[in-house]
């Protein structure tokens, strides 16, 4: 998306249905459009927007469930969108795993489900798998 500077951008991934919203703060649109692209194969329509006097919305709809990722930045006052198309055959093979560790709190009705505090979970799982796994993380021997 072409602009006159580089403005301030958030975006957010949402699911059901699965789509990228790009609000571009400082920017003003004198119509509201929706573009069919043909020959893209992640992106559906994707449709802008002036939700507020200063605040563009530009949403992308994915054609794909799952979001494998994406990319926003700017080459000089282009605003630049790149969204990952999913791996062609879905296998842990070349694929970079993360587990996040969450918050640390301990929820109290966990232990007595499974056995460990809540925070203690991620640092078990990478040990569970490790025969899986040809490289084991830092985190664990």
């Amino acid at each position: 998306m072409p602009l006159t500077a580089r403005l301030p951008y958030r975006s957010q991934l949402l699911t059901k249905p699965s789509r990228l919203v790009v609000d571009i703060y400082g920017a003003t649109s004198n119509t509201n459009w929706i573009t069919q692209r043909a020959g893209l194969q992640e992106l559906g329509d994707v449709t802008y927007e002036q939700i507020e006097p200063d605040v563009v919305r530009m949403v992308l709809h994915l054609r794909h469930r799952q979001s494998w990722g994406y990319h926003i930045g700017y080459r000089g006052n282009v605003l630049e969108i790149q969204v990952r198309r999913p791996p062609q055959k879905l296998r842990l093979r070349g694929l970079t795993i993360a587990v996040d560790a969450g918050h640390g709190a301990a929820t109290a009705a966990l232990p007595a489900l499974v056995g460990h505090e809540k925070k203690i979970l991620p640092l078990l799982l990478p040990g569970s798998y490790a025969g899986s796994w040809s490289r084991p993380g830092p985190w664990y021997s």
